[in-house]
């Protein structure tokens, strides 16, 4: 199989030196295919953010330097901004795809459509290429993790706590794809004085930023359904 795959890839870049794309999907992934390939995709999961989620941060777990990319996004027509941004949240931490005529979106979903890609492209440094951390699998990962140049970008889907490295880490973000208006947010070290900010599904900052003094231990901050916290140390 090796040899068929190497000589295949072959004869593509012959045909076009200027390069090719690649892609495999789930199930039949491994490391082995890393040199064979230019993308790994998700399985087929449609209306599934739980699903889509743990296909994602299984490939991701896998992929090595391949890039993730999600299974095609839709939606019912009349469906809630809220809901639309939990489908955004579980792809993050791959290349998001979309299968919604943008012409069919409604007001709010299309704001909110551009308000968690603006999000994506301008964290995908952290998002991509940070360390990618999981946790509990057993549990389909209700938490997902990137930490990348002292910034940690993480997506919450139950009610588990948020850790934050304030030694390590100037600045927290927070997507918010759980059923909760709140997230639990476990600072380590002595963060001192922070400013927070929140943002809900649709783009709209909720209030006026806050600068609060940060404890250690549990912080419960407030961030709409299917929005985005941010958190940075002033220190």
């Amino acid at each position: 199989m090796r040899l068929l795959l190497d000589r295949l890839l072959s004869r593509l870049r012959a045909a076009r030196p200027e390069g090719v794309l690649i892609e495999f999907r789930q199930q039949y992934i491994s490391p082995a295919l890393w040199p064979h390939t230019t993308m790994l995709r998700a399985a087929d999961c449609p209306l599934s953010p739980s699903e889509h989620r743990r296909r994602i941060a299984d490939l991701r777990l896998v992929a090595g330097p391949v890039p993730v990319h999600s299974d095609m996004l839709t939606w019912h027509r009349e469906e809630t901004p809220e809901r639309v941004a939990a489908q955004l949240i579980a792809v993050l931490f791959a290349v998001v795809q979309l299968s919604v005529d943008p012409e069919q979106l409604t007001g709010g979903q299309r704001a909110t459509v551009e308000f968690w890609l603006r999000t994506a492209r301008r964290y995908a440094a952290v998002l991509h290429g940070g360390t990618f951390r999981p946790t509990a699998p057993q549990l389909g990962y209700p938490l997902l993790v990137a930490v990348r140049d002292r910034v940690r970008f993480a997506a919450v889907f139950a009610r588990v706590a948020v850790p934050f490295e304030a030694a390590e880490e100037t600045e927290l973000l927070v997507a918010n794809g759980s059923d909760h208006g709140s997230v639990l947010v476990e600072t380590a070290g002595d963060p001192g004085w922070a400013r927070v900010r929140s943002w809900d599904c649709r783009g709209r900052e909720v209030a006026e930023p806050v600068t609060m003094p940060l404890g250690r231990g549990l912080q419960v901050l407030s961030v709409p359904l299917g929005g985005l916290l941010r958190v940075s140390l002033l220190n």
